[in-house]
């Protein structure tokens, strides 16, 4: 779907109607900051539940992402 909106000029939803680059980059941040402080046993399902849990709370109420205005020449 990403691949196929960049080819006809279309703002991907992923960038503005969805969380889940927004959750993505959440679980991420999460599991490198476990890592560092010593939990890589658990870091990986820490994070991934937050990103499920984001998901689910953007699903339940509805969250989306600021739009951003495409501009052309």
């Amino acid at each position: 779907g990403l691949l196929r909106d960049m080819i006809v000029d279309h703002l991907p939803d992923i960038f503005v109607k969805h969380i889940y680059a927004l959750a993505s980059i959440a679980g991420s941040v999460i599991c490198l900051w476990l890592l560092r402080a010593g939990l890589a046993g658990t870091a990986v399902y820490i994070s991934a539940a937050a990103v499920v849990m984001i998901r689910l709370l953007a699903a339940h109420y509805k969250w989306n992402l600021w739009k951003i205005e495409h501009f052309h020449d």
